[in-house]
Formats: C-alpha cells, structure tokens, sequence
C-alpha cells in the first residue's frame, strides 16, 4: 500500500487559482524552489565566521560591507526608513571576530537599537524593526508524515495528530498568528511565521521524528532531518543551547553571560516512552506531564504531550533551568523504573 505524504505548511501559501494555466502553475512551482534555493544559501553564509570592525559607521554603510564581505544582499527595509522607524544613518559602533556572520550582524543591529531585526526575502537579507518585521511572513512547507503515521490508512487519527502538532506548535510563540487544519488534504497551515518562527519550528519538529524514528522500524532518516532547512536550523538552535555546567569556577566576568543563558526560554523535546509503557500509555503520559507541572510549578501550556505511532514524547518551553530540574525529574523516574 502506498503510504500517503502529510506535510505542515507553516506560512502563507502561494495559490494561482483553480483557473491558472499548466505554465502558470509550473512557474509558481519554480518561483517558490528558487526562494527556497535563495533562503538555504542565505542562512549557510549566515553561519559562516566573520570579523567585523565599525565606528561610528552609518547603519546603511555597515550593512553594506557586511554584504560585500559575505556576497549577500544586505539592506535597510525602504517602508520603515520612509516612514522614520529606521533611521539608516544611525552610527554602529562594533569590533567582532571569530563569530558567525549571524552574530556580528546582530551586533551591529543591536548597536544601533534593541528593536531592530532582520529577515530574508527573495535573498536579500533586511533590516527593519521587530514591530514591523511580523508583517513579514515567510512561506515553508515541512513533511511530518512520520510525525502523523498511517495518513493513507486512518484520516480520523492524521487529522487528530495534525491538531496536536498545531498546539505544540503554539509553544513557539506564534499561537496568535492562527492555526487552520485543512481535512480534506491533511495539511496544517500557520497563517503567520517568521523566519525565528521557522528555525524554532523545524528544530522542534526534527528532534520529535528523531524520538519517533528511535522507537520506530525505519530503513531510512526521517524526511525532516533529511531537509537542509531543517538541518541548517537545527544546528542554529542548537548553538543557543547553555554550555555544560562548567567544572571550573565562573570568572566574574562570565556570570552575567551565564546568567541571560539560563534566563533565555528553548524548547526541548523528551523522549518518555519507556516511562509510559504500560496498559494505557495515553493516561500514562498526561498523568506524567501533570506530575512535572507541578513538581517543576510551570504553567501548563510550556509543557505539552505529543504521541507518535512508536513514541511518547513531553515537549518543554523553559528556561535552562526548569530545563534542567525537568531533565533531573525524568532520569530520576527512569533509574526507579529500572530497579
């Protein structure tokens, strides 16, 4: 039997309507795999190590070499500097080396004002503020058939999962934005999401088909961790992660660091399937989640269940050091259950 693909659409979709020609349709095809091309290409340089050196450099100008350093398009957003949100004469004051070209480009953001942004369209990457920056939203598909099992066979139980996929996806920060499942070709469309909305979706999803395909019968990597988007941000996230407590004590100087650190908010997914494997694995896993709601005293929505076809999985949203009491709580069930 021929297994059907399920993907999530994240974004807005492209439609050139029930009444568009064959070429007409085949362009909208190509268009959307050449953004695609642009947007992979982008974010590979973007990871890229830089050394960045400005002073009292107008922001226009300073994009503008960071561009011609790297061979990407970099520039202010035209609306916002019309309309006086962006001031592109701002001067940047910033010395950076060793970093990524995503880092020292927020450098330079950051030198000029906490509430500017950046995001790529059609290539280019642009700078505008983080109010109007949601007003730019950028379209993607991820293929989450493994995520959904048996598409061809159980609508009913895809469509049910599909849900369950959209509200851990409210996690990431873009519930408002509007979540609309589609029943008729099993897809999950996020009206709005940025390009952070984006990385943080296809992080959270690869790490979930990596606990499915762990428990599963697979001759093959999953489709999501086979995606170069999905790769590439998988790698972006996973540099945000806090370093290991460190063995040596903490200079002065790095407390504060360490502290943003563990302030800062990430998702992680962990695998409990073991610790839910008995009669009724479903009750199992929401009797486990309310456990660590209240051992861990976080609201409720940062922790959320998601079942899979071989798997259990609690999706958390914390800080690192909920993560971490999280962590703890799960190794200490785990060495009980051993016993």
């Amino acid at each position: 039997m021929q297994r059907a693909l399920t993907v999530l659409v994240v974004g807005i979709l492209i439609s050139v309507g029930p009444q568009a020609s064959a070429e007409d349709r085949l362009q909208t095809i190509l268009d959307e795999a050449d953004e695609r091309h642009q947007l992979l290409t982008v974010l590979r340089t973007l990871g890229s190590v830089t050394e960045l050196l400005f002073i009292d450099t107008p922001l226009v100008d300073a994009l503008h070499i960071v561009g011609e350093l790297h061979r990407l398009k970099v520039g202010c957003d035209p609306v916002s500097v019309a309309n006086g949100t962006l001031d592109e004469l701002a001067p940047v004051n910033v010395n950076v080396s060793g970093v990524t070209v995503r880092s020292g480009l927020n450098r330079v953001l950051q030198s000029v004002s906490s509430d500017l942004t950046f995001t790529i369209r059609k290539g280019e990457i642009v700078v505008l503020p983080k109010s109007a920056a949601g007003n730019l939203m950028l379209p993607h598909v991820f293929p989450v058939h493994r995520l959904t099992g048996l598409a061809a066979v159980d609508r009913d139980s895809t469509n049910s999962q599909l849900r369950q996929l959209a509200e851990v996806i409210s996690l990431i920060g873009t519930s408002e934005a509007g979540v609309a499942v589609n029943p008729d070709d099993g897809t999950l469309q996020m009206l709005r999401a940025s390009l952070r909305d984006h990385e943080r979706i296809a992080y959270m999803l690869t790490q979930l088909e990596a606990v499915e395909t762990a428990h599963g019968i697979y001759t093959h990597d999953g489709p999501l961790k086979s995606d170069p988007f999905c790769q590439i941000a998988t790698r972006f996230e996973q540099s945000l992660l806090p370093p290991a407590r460190p063995a040596r004590e903490v200079a002065p100087n790095e407390k504060e660091a360490q502290l943003r650190s563990s302030e800062a908010t990430t998702v992680r997914v962990h695998d409990v399937t073991e610790l839910t494997s008995g009669p009724f694995p479903t009750r199992e896993l929401n009797d486990l989640r309310q456990e660590l709601i209240q051992n861990t005293k976080a609201k409720a929505a940062t922790i959320l269940s998601y079942e899979t076809p071989n798997a259990r999985m609690l999706i958390v949203h914390q800080n690192h050091r909920t993560q971490e009491k999280v962590a703890e709580l799960l190794e200490g069930m785990r060495q009980l259950k051993g016993k």
